[in-house]
């Protein structure tokens, strides 16, 4: 069921129980007086807050549909390098999306545009390409790692659109 707890003047907190199908009633949401929101907790401390006890997702967002959105995280108003999103492993250093656009993999405080500190970028598809490019697609230069069925040695290339500068090969 649905109670409110905390004194007649204050009403504390809105806590919904459903009942199980042994009839007893286990708290599952809760909804602070500060408007705080906790789904597996009793005492959530931000905004909303989900915590997860057993081996099992803590979230999940699907969107089936043709033209399908994600999930967006909107801090257009704010102005700080907070974190936009911020993702936790258990070594420490997930990943950190700063609210000015800097992304950090493998550090919480990302020095570039995509810093990834302590590991490796790797595409490990059999025709597998990896390619640092200018952003101009019309003529620009690229540095591209290739590993091809053709290739199979793998090498580095220096490129524009339509011409090889220089190749280093194994």
């Amino acid at each position: 069921g649905m109670s409110s707890t905390g004194d007649s003047a204050t009403r504390a907190r809105l806590v919904f129980a459903p009942p199980n199908t042994s009839g007893n009633s286990t708290e599952r949401m809760t909804i602070m007086s500060s408007g705080n929101v906790g789904i597996g907790t009793t005492s959530p401390t931000v905004k909303f807050q989900t915590v997860q006890t057993i081996d099992d997702w803590t979230g999940d967002f699907k969107n089936y549909t043709a033209n399908a959105y994600g999930l967006r995280v909107d801090l257009s108003g704010s102005s700080g390098t907070n974190a936009a999103l911020q993702v936790y492993t258990a070594s420490g250093n997930g990943m950190k999306v700063q609210n000015n656009g800097l992304v950090g993999i493998g550090t919480f405080a990302p020095a570039s545009t995509l810093h990834v500190a302590g590991g490796t970028i790797r595409n490990s598809g059999t025709n597998g390409v990896l390619q640092l490019m200018d952003g101009n697609t019309s003529g620009g230069v690229k540095i591209a790692a290739y590993n091809t069925a053709v290739n199979a040695n793998g090498y580095l290339a220096f490129e524009g659109y339509s011409i090889e500068y220089g190749r280093f090969s194994a």
